[in-house]
């Protein structure tokens, strides 16, 4: 599903250079529900990024399905984002001029699928996350909960390979938080949807199957892929 080996990250920030990400290695099997842990500046966010091929890695390397994104063009990881692979950030990113369904609708419209077929999938996935009742309202008819519930709604909806979560509950109290986890652990089991979430809050590990601990841009807890293995390997 995923492979990723030795990945660094560097920013370059006037004179200094930031070592984001210090040679993480990972593989993360289809089905599993992984947790991102870490204290602030441990490279969390930026190993998401490069994994949701949001950023290019300073060095190492990501195979996703086999294939190498390194080999990828920047219109080729474009549509492999679009196609294979689903986002949640912390803010909704959702269309305000548009209701529930349109901004569901809207990723089957770039795609150019066909209409029925994509309507069906979008009021599916609706009814599954409680929204079945509310597709004709617009973003601020919705609490922060709901807006969330659309946005993974969204990035669902077209069934892909990976979702990646990035800190979903970090807007939304304690009872809205647990009621995403719970959907997302439902995703997870019902539909086999691999997930990849950062989070920073320690009750949210009970929800994880497994968790990849960051500290200083470093794994905390032991690798996945030895130093022998070559990623592309089972």
């Amino acid at each position: 599903m995923i492979e990723a080996r030795d990945l660094y990250r560097i920013y370059t920030m006037g004179k200094v250079k930031v070592n984001a990400l210090n040679g993480v290695s990972i593989r993360i099997r289809k089905g599993e529900f992984v947790g991102v842990v870490g204290p602030s500046g441990s490279g969390k966010s930026t190993l998401m990024h490069l994994l949701g091929l949001l950023d290019y890695p300073t060095s190492g390397e990501i195979i996703i399905d086999g294939i190498d994104t390194g080999t990828l063009t920047k219109d080729q990881r474009a549509d492999f984002r679009l196609q294979r692979l689903g986002y949640v950030f912390q803010e909704y990113a959702l269309v305000p001029e548009l209701t529930v369904y349109e901004n569901v609708i809207l990723p089957f419209m770039v795609r150019d699928e066909p209409r029925n077929r994509s309507h069906e999938q979008v009021m599916k996935i609706l009814e599954i996350i409680g929204l079945g009742e509310r597709t004709g309202h617009l973003q601020n008819e919705l609490s922060g909960g709901e807006q969330q519930r659309v946005a993974i709604a969204r990035a669902i909806a077209g069934k892909p390979t990976i979702l990646f979560a990035d800190e979903p509950c970090a807007n939304l109290d304690t009872e809205n938080s647990r009621v995403i986890l719970d959907l997302f652990a439902d995703i997870n089991q019902e539909m086999n949807q691999t997930i990849v979430m950062v989070s920073h809050e320690d009750w949210h590990q009970e929800y994880f199957e497994r968790i990849i601990k960051l500290r200083d841009g470093k794994r905390e807890d032991a690798s996945d892929i030895s130093r022998d293995e070559k990623p592309g390997l089972p």
